[in-house]
């Protein structure tokens, strides 16, 4: 009888199990897109190593791609970057609309936290973007912006979020566009009709003649920032995960303000990513060539570390080595002494690598919460 019992709950499960994988692979939710990455890094011949620079990375003259070496270069791409995005010589200086003491029973626990106000950013094309605002009870003063990936909502990130109200940080959580608590607008685009905007290689279309569509990721970021000024915040810190690693490090490029900046699997630079060892092409933000010619990924880097060569900034990227999704590996040893070395002529700043070892998944670690809260408590 107990043979029988097992027998049909292996069964149970395996059937379970088929069926989950099935819905998967044809609906391509989560975690599909984990699942062909683990297939194509450690399944696939030839495919990722995560313990090694394959030779095809190694034919790109890196340091002819950093072209900033000093603070007037750093301050002239700045601007070619913020004409890009908005068509005007500085950042947006709107207000978020603030909803003060909201209550939301996912954050019920959090150790040291006074209250929640819901900040709210209405946007071009009617996209509006959600963040929550976690004052801290006993306060160090700092601002830290936590920036979920693609996954979801920033109630993804709440370990993170936690761990910095209970040390007195206050808390920005912000998530992408279309994800989380963001909407999908439905957008009139000329020579296309009415489409929903519910992904983002969707947001490629978005072209009014007026700014670049990477507006729509990096507002939000900004208004929170001029918020923030105004509560009197004098220490900004921003840190994501994923595509939220990716918004931070290009937030921290266009606006100084930011002055430490932690991108957790946020980005590689594109020629670690082309060729039988690349490794995480990425969605369209990811890799749109109209914004890249402007600044490339490296000089996004030397721009987050330098700030506005006067105060001192730190920018500081994670590489998770045996990260299943995306941007693993030791590709960065090909490129990061050359980040160093233009920060080094640009001014005050500094750029890290920190290489997470800890755990095989796609998140912030709690290694690395400990080192970004370790710094930030300086």
């Amino acid at each position: 009888m107990r043979k029988l019992i097992v027998a049909a709950s292996v069964l149970a499960l395996s059937s379970t199990t088929f069926c989950f994988g099935f819905i998967v692979a044809l609906k391509k939710i989560p975690p599909y897109q984990q699942f062909i990455a683990l297939k194509k890094n450690y399944l696939d011949g030839g495919g990722h190593d995560p313990n090694k620079v394959h030779p095809e990375f190694q034919q790109t003259r890196v340091k002819d791609l950093v072209k900033l070496g000093s603070t007037q270069e750093v301050a002239k791409k700045r601007s070619e970057l913020i004409s890009l995005l908005w068509g005007r010589k500085i950042v947006p200086h709107e207000l978020p609309i603030v909803e003060k003491g909201i209550v939301d029973d996912r954050f019920k626990g959090f150790e040291n936290l006074r209250r929640i106000d819901k900040i709210s950013c209405e946007m071009e094309f009617g996209f509006e973007s959600i963040c929550y605002h976690f004052v801290a009870e006993r306060r160090t003063g700092q601002l830290l912006i936590y920036h979920q990936g693609h996954r979801g909502g920033f109630d993804l990130g709440e370990r993170f979020i936690k761990a910095f109200v209970k040390n007195g940080f206050d808390v920005v959580g912000m998530a992408m566009p279309c994800t989380g608590l963001n909407n999908s607008p439905v957008v009139e685009l000329p020579r296309f009709g009415s489409i929903i905007i519910d992904s983002h290689d969707k947001m490629s279309l978005l072209n009014n003649g007026v700014g670049h569509p990477f507006k729509i990721f990096l507002e939000p970021v900004i208004r929170v920032v001029n918020y923030a000024r105004t509560l009197g915040y004098e220490q900004i810190a921003m840190a994501g995960i994923s595509g939220g690693g990716w918004t931070t490090v290009l937030s921290a490029a266009v606006d100084p303000r930011i002055q430490y900046s932690y991108s957790v699997s946020g980005s590689l630079p594109i020629y670690l990513r082309v060729g039988k060892g690349g490794y995480s092409w990425g969605d369209y933000e990811q890799t749109d060539p109209q914004f890249y010619r402007v600044a490339n990924y490296l000089e996004l880097y030397v721009l987050a570390a330098t700030g506005n060569g006067e105060n001192s900034h730190q920018h500081t990227q994670v590489i998770n080595r045996y990260d299943p999704s995306c941007f693993s590996g030791v590709g960065y040893t090909t490129y990061e002494a050359h980040v160093v070395d233009s920060v080094s002529k640009c001014g005050k700043g500094s750029f890290n690598i920190l290489v997470d070892e800890t755990h095989r998944e796609h998140k912030i670690s709690a290694f690395a919460i400990e080192h970004i809260l370790a710094e930030l408590s300086l």
